[in-house]
């Protein structure tokens, strides 16, 4: 059951607009208050606590076994009231970077012996953030060194994601870009239920460039 609870729940302002995630614990919590209502996403209507409480159970859907009833997760929740929630930002980290990265060396397209390396180097002046640094193998970022890429004879390579959102501009496929903060950020792209899909930009589904 704690599984089960720390899963995450896609969450709709009042205006059906995604805006955030969070855990199936954190929905139940919000549908007692009642600051949101449950989403039957086959219906598309809203549920109060008792009106979930009377949905009935489908063998084999997703739930929560009490000792009177199987209680059914729920994957998407509407907030009831028009609180904006505050402008969020990307964290820059190594672990975010790698994310943005693919998990792949930015100058060969390796996957092994990744690290974080500073496009203009540290030494002339370069800062550690998300326009200045990309990850890179062991072997291409010891080749750098503490050299410019002209000077170490490194280029970055195209990525798909951003072949895909500028098809006709080659110019921006080795673009190095601070990634936007998505309502999916935390959730690995193969656990997004099929529902939100429904409600997320394609971006959020296809593409690195907002974390999914």
């Amino acid at each position: 059951m704690s599984k089960m609870l720390a899963e995450h729940v896609l969450v709709l302002n009042k205006s059906w607009n995604p805006i955030d995630t969070c855990t199936v614990a954190s929905a139940f919590s919000k549908l007692f208050c009642g600051t949101a209502k449950f989403l039957d996403v086959e219906t598309f209507f809203l549920h109060d606590v008792d009106g979930w409480l009377d949905l009935p159970y489908k063998e084999g859907e997703r739930s929560i076994q009490t000792s009177r009833v199987n209680l059914r997760v729920p994957e998407i929740v509407v907030l009831t009231s028009d609180a904006m929630p505050k402008r969020r930002v990307m964290q820059f980290s190594r672990r975010n970077l790698m994310r943005r990265d693919n998990h792949l060396c930015q100058y060969c397209g390796a996957k092994e012996q990744l690290t974080v390396d500073h496009i203009q180097p540290k030494t002339k002046g370069g800062k550690s953030n998300w326009t200045n640094c990309v990850m890179a193998c062991l072997p291409c970022n010891s080749r750098k060194a503490n050299h410019t890429l002209e000077e170490a004879g490194l280029h970055l390579q195209p990525r798909n994601d951003l072949k895909n959102l500028y098809p006709h501009d080659s110019s921006k496929w080795t673009r190095v870009y601070e990634p936007a903060w998505s309502p999916v950020f935390r959730v690995q792209a193969h656990n997004l239920r099929t529902a939100w899909h429904k409600f997320l930009p394609e971006i959020y589904t296809k593409s690195t460039i907002v974390m999914a």
